[in-house]
């Protein structure tokens, strides 16, 4: 079966799980159905050794922690456990060993009234996995993530960061809460935070098609974000940021903090559901900064994102950035560009278009929102000056071409947020002088790191091979561009 550019490149979580979600029903923690007898929550998890748990970890305690991953699921969906279905795929390891994980499943779900009732094993040449899916029933309505609403306060139920020294393993789903949410509270939006509250605000946000601004001084930190701190050298509130595997809940509500308290819900106030169009935000002090969906995702590289800074002298040089971009790109890429007017946006995406072999010139689409442009691969460009136009035109389907066969760039993208994918590469532009600009790019995931560092690859031989230092940098700085006839062909 012959495939795509898209479907043949290297997974990544982040794209897939964007592809996977066009069916709305897909997007929360668990799907909640209409069976015969009442509303149901299915989810399903899994823990592989080497990524959830090392090989030196018990095994009741491994087999624990992934009842404990579906029912923190269960928890953000507001149902009550009843039943689940375990699948190993394992090596040659010992009986007793195995025998140990099932029991640790067994018991955790058994101390929140469910029961493991079946289930399949297979045998692998080497490592182990373990999935199971997990069904509660819904008293009500339930929780979702797609139904925050403007206006509404947002809150987690504990404190956050530094869960590799333990809490990992360590830790109760908030099943009591999750259904104290949806039957006293009248929450209908929640989740849980596994891969950390900036990277999940941002699913959160984006599935229920608004923005959330947080306050770094309501984020309750865990004393082990202190501790990793002291260690590492990032602030304890990156760690609360973007460690992950907190699992509380992360949920909006119209009630204040003491009235959740009242009715047997833990709540620190972290924030606020903003419009769509004021994207996502964190208030320090009186500054009010962008905030980064940074977290834990599958298939991303370890370590900061790659990040490439470059200095131009014309819109010339400019432009041999985009078209460095444009000759790289594959299908599925997104470009996001933030940067006051005439920093030099459009010209970049004009070279983007050049890089893509188109020959119509690019213009920018204020008033239209979207530019469509025929090349190698189909270039979409947004212009999201008039927010509250781009937001419409994006949730009535205007969005589709972040996932599509083509290439999309989106001049203003900070005021559509909560649209664009994760995995995306953005670009900052900035007045330096009368000619002079700065432009900075980093990746938002596997796929756009590999895009940027192709591009960069690109740059390097324009400037003479990859001895200018530029090609093994994760952050390169001051490198001037290349002028048109000194570009690599």
């Amino acid at each position: 079966m012959d495939e795509s550019p898209s479907e043949a490149r290297s997974w990544s979580e982040a794209r897939l799980l964007d592809w996977i979600g066009r069916d709305p029903r897909r997007r929360s923690d668990a799907a909640l159905l209409e069976l015969e007898g009442g509303r149901w929550a299915l989810c399903v998890d899994q823990v592989v050794e080497g990524i959830h748990f090392t090989a030196e970890v018990d095994p009741a305690l491994a087999g624990k922690k992934l009842a404990a991953r579906n029912l923190s699921d269960l928890a953000a969906s507001g149902a009550e456990p009843r039943h689940g279905l375990l699948a190993i795929s394992a090596d040659g390891r010992s009986e007793r060993w195995m025998r140990a994980f099932v029991e640790g499943v067994e018991r955790e779900l058994e101390r929140f009234g469910a029961a493991l009732i079946g289930g399949d094993l297979s045998r692998v040449e080497r490592g182990f996995l373990a999935s199971l899916s997990v069904g509660g029933i819904v008293h009500g309505e339930g929780l979702q993530r797609d139904a925050a609403r403007v206006g509404e306060s947002l809150y987690v139920t504990g404190a956050l960061g530094g869960s590799i020294l333990g809490r990992h393993l360590h830790f109760d789903a908030r099943v009591e809460v999750g259904r104290a949410l949806a039957e006293r509270c009248g929450v209908r939006a929640a989740m849980d935070l596994s891969d950390g509250l900036a990277l999940d605000l941002a699913r959160f946000a984006r599935a229920s098609g608004v923005g959330a601004h947080l306050d770094a001084a309501g984020i309750p930190i865990h004393p082990d974000a202190e501790i990793l701190a002291r260690r590492d050298g990032r602030s304890a509130l990156e760690h609360a940021l973007e460690d992950g595997e907190d699992y509380e809940l992360l949920f909006s509500s119209t009630l204040d903090a003491e009235q959740l308290r009242a009715l047997g819900v833990p709540a620190h106030l972290i924030g606020r559901v903003v419009p769509a169009e004021l994207g996502l935000a964190l208030r320090c002090g009186e500054e009010l900064r962008r905030l980064v969906p940074r977290g834990w995702l599958h298939g991303g590289a370890e370590g900061e994102p790659l990040r490439f800074c470059a200095s131009s002298e014309s819109e010339e040089r400019t432009a041999a950035l985009g078209r460095a971009l444009g000759r790289t790109a594959e299908a599925g890429a997104v470009l996001a560009l933030e940067g006051e007017l005439g920093a030099g946006k459009t010209c970049l995406v004009r070279g983007l278009a050049e890089g893509l072999g188109s020959a119509d010139r690019v213009s920018s689409p204020t008033f239209a929102i979207e530019g469509v442009y025929s090349g190698r691969l189909e270039l979409h460009h947004f212009d999201a000056y008039f927010a509250e136009k781009a937001s419409s035109y994006l949730e009535l389907g205007g969005d589709e071409a972040f996932h599509g066969e083509g290439v999309a760039a989106v001049e203003w993208a900070e005021r559509v947020e909560t649209f664009l994918p994760i995995d995306h590469l953005r670009v900052r532009c900035e007045h330096r002088g009368p000619e002079r600009r700065r432009i900075e790019m980093r990746a938002g995931g596997p796929f756009s790191e590999r895009w940027l560092a192709a591009t960069v690859d690109a740059l390097a031989a324009a400037l003479g091979g990859t001895g200018s230092g530029i090609a093994p940098a994760r952050l390169v700085e001051g490198h001037s561009l290349p002028e048109r006839n000194s570009e690599a062909r």
